[in-house]
């Protein structure tokens, strides 16, 4: 699943006057049509949202995220919410991946939970000097605007808006700041700083011994789906994916291995670095080039579930060339509730595609020694 990926101009959709505060409004119906008509056929879409200003996303990657990654290690690591929860927190220190770090806020719409991670991460009185909780509460806000409208807009076109109002609250949501360090930069972190021992969690759900694996390109296929809860699935160990493993410099570096995501939509927030590789249903790798006013949006396999396979999950991987860092924002929404397909999505045309089934447990399927044997990872834990 390697090789130069092609370039793509994606669905772009504009956003511009779409109210969240008043569905069905304005533009909102053609917007829908063109959410549904993106969502079904690809999975994914380019989200013209100028509601998310130069200004904000400018603050945000300029004044919150990019520090964040200059701070000791130490400090990242208290980004931590025990063995249970490994994807909740810091991952840094990955073997083949030491451009890699990332950070998380669980349930990162809140702004308790904003300023709880401030207090722990940043230094004393720096998240009120620098305003870290005010640029992230802002910028969190305004992608989770994008956010409802679509989980709305998507229910309405699949003729079962009454379910939004059911399921109400019954998400939560996770904030990750990420960096991807450039991999011709003669800059490289190692365990989240320049020395130092590397750390990350992930060990406890691997089903394989990391310290046994070196450069191998098929290392951690049952990470491929790890992404788990709700962020992007762990890493392939390949560090050069054009290189031949003997430690050159490498011109295109793997960020994240290929993965379908497990929660219900992602919404991803990038700087002006580009990375982003999606599979289309016809197995072809496209690069994403987004605009500076755009964010991507993203079906996860949740989603795909709920709806009876009518909306499309895509896999998609990370990759990085160059000498600029890549940086990225990403809200990930999953759901509290069981699920299930509703009545209204089956019928003679569309059998029941998958068992009534908990996220979580499909979460620790993909990442167990069984899930790992299927490509599908949803189709083999809950498929019919």
């Amino acid at each position: 699943m390697g090789g130069e990926a092609a370039q793509l101009t994606p669905a772009r959709i504009d956003f511009s006057g779409v109210d969240p505060a008043a569905p069905g409004t304005g533009r909102w119906a053609e917007v829908r049509a063109e959410v549904m008509g993106a969502l079904t056929t690809h999975g994914w879409f380019d989200a013209h949202y100028p509601q998310l200003t130069p200004e904000l996303r400018a603050g945000l990657f300029d004044a919150a995220v990019r520090p964040l990654f200059a701070l000791p290690v130490d400090a990242k690591r208290r980004n931590y919410h025990g063995p249970e929860k490994p994807f909740h927190g810091y991952l840094g220190g990955l073997p083949g991946l030491d451009s890699y770090e990332s950070l998380a806020i669980v349930d990162g719409l809140k702004p308790e939970s904003v300023r709880a991670f401030a207090d722990l991460v940043l230094p004393r009185g720096a998240n009120d000097d620098d305003g870290f909780c005010e640029i992230v509460n802002g910028a969190a806000k305004r992608i989770a605007d994008l956010e409802g409208m679509v989980r709305r807009m998507i229910l309405e076109g699949l003729g079962v808006a009454e379910h939004h109002e059911a399921q109400g609250e019954s998400f939560w949501h996770l904030f990750r700041m990420s960096e991807y360090r450039a991999p011709n930069s003669d800059e490289k972190v190692t365990g989240g700083s320049k020395s130092g021992s590397p750390h990350h969690q992930l060990l406890p759900l691997a089903a394989v011994s990391l310290s046994s694996i070196v450069n191998c390109s098929a290392a951690l296929p049952s990470w491929s789906s790890a992404a788990a809860h709700p962020h992007p699935p762990a890493p392939d160990l390949v560090a050069c994916l054009d290189g031949d493993g003997s430690g050159g410099r490498c011109h295109r570096a793997r960020g994240w291995r290929e993965h379908v995501d497990t929660n219900w939509l992602s919404i991803v927030c990038q700087n002006e670095v580009n990375g982003n590789e999606m599979q289309t249903r016809d197995g072809e790798w496209v690069l994403v080039e987004p605009s500076p006013t755009s964010l991507i949006v993203n079906v996860g396999n949740a989603l795909r579930a709920w709806t009876n396979d009518r909306l499309h999950a895509p896999f998609h991987r990370i990759m990085v060339s160059g000498h600029a860092t890549r940086y990225t924002c990403m809200l990930f929404s999953s759901p509290n509730f069981m699920i299930q397909v509703p009545n209204e999505l089956v019928d003679e045309c569309h059998p029941p595609r998958f068992k009534t089934h908990d996220n979580d447990d499909f979460i620790r399927f993909c990442v167990s020694e069984e899930g790992a044997r299927h490509e599908d990872k949803l189709k083999a834990f809950c498929g019919l």
